[in-house]
């Protein structure tokens, strides 16, 4: 029985020293090895641009040598160019009333052709005196901007998803989203000693 407590005891300790040897190695070589550094340069700037004739219509027959783009009066090398022409469908409308006509039913027989848009409404840091027109810059965007064909959603900087609208086409939910923001903000202290400031002028 002695003679095998010995052997195992000392199998214990050559396991141990091996396993302290091999540490050693491992971190000797990790730090012998130069840290691995990626570098990456990239220069590309995309310019977008719409080109309206005197009727403003749209032009779609363009090509990259009728652009020149120049960068403190140099010019510079256009690498890549393409045509984005989305067309924007207007909701219908009755002949005897202004009202849109709300759609019932939605298809998928074709494919999506339209645009993303979010609308993120910052209820945490306008102020309540404000709220009228983040409403109506939000709404006017809505009615003049956003066809029949695209996808919008209202989102609220306060995390709300009572109020909240996710993707539609349908109008007058965005515009009913944008009637429920209320700007919660407080004005902040350096406002009011930035008024103090400019009354001694």
């Amino acid at each position: 029985m002695p003679a095998l407590r010995l052997s195992v005891g000392v199998g214990l300790v050559a396991l141990w020293l091996t396993v302290g040897v091999l540490a050693q190695q491992v971190t000797q070589d990790a730090a012998q090895q130069p840290p691995v550094t990626f570098r990456l340069e990239v220069n590309y700037v995309e310019v977008d641009a719409v080109v309206t004739d005197e009727n403003a219509n749209f032009i779609d027959d363009l090509v990259l040598s009728d652009f020149e783009v120049f960068e403190d009066g140099q010019v510079q090398e256009v690498s890549a160019f393409s045509l984005v022409n989305i067309p924007i469908e207007r909701a219908e409308r009755t002949l005897v009333s202004s009202e849109l006509i709300e759609p019932d039913v939605s298809s998928n027989e074709r494919p999506f052709e339209g645009r993303l848009f979010v609308l993120l409404l910052d209820d945490l840091q306008t102020t309540p005196l404000r709220t009228p027109y983040v409403k109506a810059a939000a709404k006017e965007f809505i009615e003049r901007h956003i066809g029949a064909n695209d996808l919008t959603a209202v989102f609220f900087a306060s995390g709300r998803t009572d109020v909240s609208q996710g993707f539609t086409g349908n109008q007058r939910l965005l515009l009913e989203a944008v009637d429920k923001f209320t700007g919660q903000g407080a004005r902040s202290s350096v406002m009011g000693r930035n008024d103090t400031y400019f009354r001694y002028l």
